[in-house]
């Protein structure tokens, strides 16, 4: 009943998108989850069609053979093109996309970040603070006394009786969350390490100041977004590098080797030429960029033209189809449709703003009027988004 449901949703769809993703339970048994993503008059819609066991190793070959079976199940292929796919950034699973002929291949933006953010962790001074902090955080979960006397500490300082956290290297801002939870309860942590008790058993004790956490304190950026899209990679991109290399003075030596570490992993993703104007579209389409921040005028120019050859491509092909459905029909028998008028010619001024040349006609001083044009096939004139 619901296979028959969802089915039926996506024959109406015209795109659709997947999002892949492997994991293990805790009977550490492997798992590989495929979710489909499509619009339904404009209202994005989200179907989780599979979560199946993986017997087999996780090799290209075998993801690859998982992810067409999937597609073929369900039909998914759109124009005789397979659908887009997100998915982290393993080599094998970037491997089993090219196998499979997937376009476009998106590797996931908070997966991105993570990764840069690990590399920035990694430098040699921060790991060890690290690793000192996460030697505290495990004596207490091993040691009921140590906890036992940490809830007492936490009650006559009026502190929140909470567990302290430790991170996971794959988990999203978890090296933050186990800091932030560590400098709130510093003052328990001390009070309960200098108990005589404990004093004996425990010898590592490490404490820290704010200013030794500034590198971890990178917020999840995407958490207020229900359903962040993929015009957002590259702006946020862009705008964690430009915050990266500002220099702080108060940036010490390992805050710096941090940031570094992470700008240099940052710069290498989406650095493909194809996969960046893919990009750089997705931006320019979404209307919460006016401006295009971080883009200069070359690659507006780029990306106005490679939009305006794709939407004559579009409405060229509208036409096509309608003049085949006209001489089908017969004279006799005309559908009670406008033809669709001839797509306006398209120009790039010198300000980089696309318009229609109607619209430069009319008010020949401003090149970045809207056209005033009422054909309705006018809107393509991007400038009213932008």
């Amino acid at each position: 009943m619901i296979q028959e449901t969802v089915t039926k949703c996506l024959q109406k769809a015209d795109f659709v998108a997947l999002t892949t993703y492997a994991w293990t339970s805790r009977a550490t048994q492997n798992y590989n989850t495929i979710t489909v993503h499509f619009l339904d008059n404009w209202e994005l819609k989200s179907f989780m069609l599979q979560t199946r066991v993986m017997y087999e190793s996780h090799t290209a070959e075998h993801l690859s053979e998982l992810l067409i079976n999937a597609v073929n199940e369900w039909n998914l292929k759109r124009h005789d093109q397979m659908p887009s796919l997100t998915t982290d950034n393993a080599k094998n699973i970037i491997n089993a996309e090219q196998l499979a002929g997937f376009q476009p291949h998106i590797g996931c933006i908070t997966h991105t970040i993570n990764l840069a953010t690990q590399r920035g962790l990694k430098v040699p001074q921060l790991d060890r603070l690290l690793g000192r902090i996460r030697r505290v955080v495990t004596y207490f979960h091993k040691s009921n006394i140590a906890m036992a006397i940490l809830n007492t500490k936490q009650t006559l300082l009026e502190l929140p009786h909470l567990k302290l956290i430790m991170d996971v290297s794959t988990r999203w801002n978890s090296t933050f969350n186990m800091l932030e939870c560590f400098l709130e309860q510093q003052p328990a942590i001390e009070a309960t390490l200098l108990n005589k008790d404990l004093k004996k058993n425990f010898k590592d004790v490490y404490t820290m100041s704010g200013d030794d956490i500034s590198t971890a304190k990178y917020r999840s950026l995407l958490s207020l977004q229900k359903s962040p899209t993929v015009s957002l990679i590259h702006p946020l991109k862009e705008m964690l590098l430009q915050q990266l290399r500002v220099i702080q003075n108060d940036d010490g030596n390992v805050v710096t080797a941090a940031k570094e570490a992470m700008i240099k992993d940052l710069e290498q993703r989406y650095s493909d030429h194809t996969m960046k104007l893919f990009l750089h579209e997705s931006f320019c389409i979404d209307p919460r960029f006016k401006g295009m921040p971080y883009l200069d005028d070359a690659a507006k120019e780029e990306v106005y033209k490679s939009l305006a050859q794709k939407t004559e491509h579009v409405v060229k092909t509208i036409q096509m189809i309608s003049k085949i459905k006209t001489e089908k029909m017969g004279d006799d028998e005309q559908p009670n449709l406008d033809p669709t008028p001839p797509l306006p010619s398209m120009s790039v001024s010198s300000t980089s703003a696309l318009t229609c040349t109607k619209a430069s006609d009319a008010n020949p001083d401003d090149s970045a009027t809207p056209c005033k044009n009422q054909n309705q096939h006018c809107t393509i004139c991007l400038e009213r988004f932008l």
